[in-house]
């Protein structure tokens, strides 16, 4: 007797009111909230893992893509990298000097800023448009605005010793550029107002500047009282019934490190104090709450008034950034290789998901997945459990055979014509092709780990279905 399989997919339906991309820039949008409307799917699992062609470090800052299709790009060591939902790599380019901070997707276009010096522009088929002059864009993210305006910053180098802001026009052409003659450097990524009319930037001279978005104009400065000039905490905006928010954290001085909280007019709101350092961003809950992490290990949630709701404190070194789910679910990463998922009201954790190594700061893709780099910049990509039900296959022959000689897989349906779909864990197809008696499957190109084939195939006596499992190893 044939045998049937159904195939339970455990995702759940997640409908975004956003167009476009899931996750196009740094920290979801262009005021660096980590907040995303999309809920993560229960049950996450590894479901693959890309090994990028060179290790580098970044991992805290360093943080994936996304694009309408739910391609992701990346960076690690001299290599940018685009890789398909199911974890293929699309296209790498390489340069002499190694990529560093996080790429934003806007139009077509995704952009990545390399240590040279120079930001780049690449079409989304990987193909080079154009690359802007910068003097050393060390750990600088990119932001994009409603209006397409590129903004980034650098830092100052051995021969080089003034710090740029720049806004560049979608075609690679300057807007305008900024020059600060006694500063040490933008080593975060610049924010936007919600009304995109103010960026914010700390060129590392003590002050944390809001500028004109369309001129370069200043508005208003803010200096912090900080032993050192430079921030490595990219700011966040938030606009909470009405009341706008500008958030950063220091790299502290002899007493404590502050959460700064300034108005869009640049006054301190309030200050909270954390230990050690503060290298993060925050995220920011709509609601009316806001993640705030040090390096310290500690993961704090205070409402708009400063208050404290709950402190979590983590044992396991360098934290990444926080980012906020749609069901208000907190995820953030351990130096020591956690994923940790956790409940918004208590702080506690719901879930921990070993990874090996550090683990960075993680996105939400338009289905609920999470991606995240950790170690040396190797991706992961986690979803949904998927469950199989079926027959004993002991209960009766099958018309689907398989074998393997190395990498390939010999798929077998006798002498008939059928349609053969293979499947990842997390429900996606892989491949799907008419076939007649055999289909070789070349598994090389592939992560490894558990794969299900599916066939639906003519026969005489009408359409039959057989199933069953692969495993890809290495």
């Amino acid at each position: 007797m044939l045998r049937t399989l159904a195939m339970i997919i455990t995702l759940f339906l997640v409908v975004s009111t956003a167009a476009g991309s899931a996750w196009p820039q740094y920290m979801h949008d262009a005021q660096n909230t980590g907040k995303t409307d999309i809920a993560i799917q229960e049950g996450l699992t590894l479901s693959w893992t890309h090994t990028p062609p060179q290790a580098a470090p970044g991992w805290q800052w360093n943080q994936p893509a996304l694009d309408d299709e739910g391609n992701i790009y990346y960076g690690a060591g001299y290599y940018f990298l685009s890789v398909t939902p199911e974890g293929i790599l699309r296209w790498s380019v390489q340069t002499d000097y190694a990529f560093i901070g996080p790429s934003a997707l806007n139009d077509g276009f995704v952009y990545f800023p390399c240590s040279e010096g120079d930001l780049y522009a690449y079409t989304e088929d990987g193909e080079l448009s154009w690359s802007y002059p910068m003097v050393q864009p060390v750990n600088c993210g990119v932001t994009v605005g409603p209006d397409g305006t590129i903004y980034i910053g650098d830092t100052t180098s051995e021969t080089v010793d003034n710090t740029y802001l720049y806004a560049i026009n979608p075609d690679g052409s300057e807007k305008w550029t900024l020059c600060f003659t006694e500063a040490d450097g933008i080593y975060t990524t610049p924010a936007l107002d919600t009304d995109g009319t103010k960026l914010y930037a700390a060129p590392g001279d003590f002050n944390f500047y809001a500028f004109n978005s369309a001129t370069g104009a200043e508005v208003w400065s803010y200096e912090y009282n900080a032993m050192i000039n430079l921030l490595y905490s990219s700011p966040s905006v938030a606009d909470i019934s009405g009341s706008k928010y500008i958030l950063f954290g220091d790299l502290g001085n002899m007493n404590a490190v502050y959460w700064t909280f300034l108005d869009e007019n640049g006054s301190m709101r309030w200050h909270t104090t954390m230990s050690n350092s503060i290298q993060q961003s925050a995220a920011i809950d709509p609601e009316g709450y806001f993640y705030l992490a040090s390096n310290a290990g500690t993961l704090k949630k205070v409402d708009t008034s400063g208050a404290l709701i709950w402190s979590r404190a983590f044992s396991q070194g360098y934290l990444s950034n926080p980012i906020v789910e749609g069901n208000g679910r907190v995820l953030i990463g351990t130096e020591s290789g956690y994923l940790h998922i956790l409940d918004q009201n208590t702080g506690s954790t719901l879930e921990s998901i070993y990874l090996g190594d550090s683990v960075g700061s993680p996105i939400v893709g338009d289905n609920g997945e999470v991606y995240v780099l950790h170690g040396t910049n190797k991706l992961a990509c986690l979803e949904g459990e998927l469950s199989v039900n079926e027959e004993d296959p002991s209960s009766g022959e099958t018309i689907l055979q398989i074998s393997r000689t190395g990498a390939t897989f010999k798929i077998s349906i006798g002498c008939n014509s059928g349609e053969c779909t293979i499947y990842n864990t997390s429900g996606r197809s892989v491949l799907s092709e008419t076939m007649e008696n055999d289909l070789f499957w070349n598994s090389i190109d592939y992560p490894a780990g558990v794969y299900f084939v599916r066939v639906e195939v003519d026969t005489a006596g009408g359409i039959e279905e057989a199933s069953s499992k692969l495993l890809v190893v290495r």
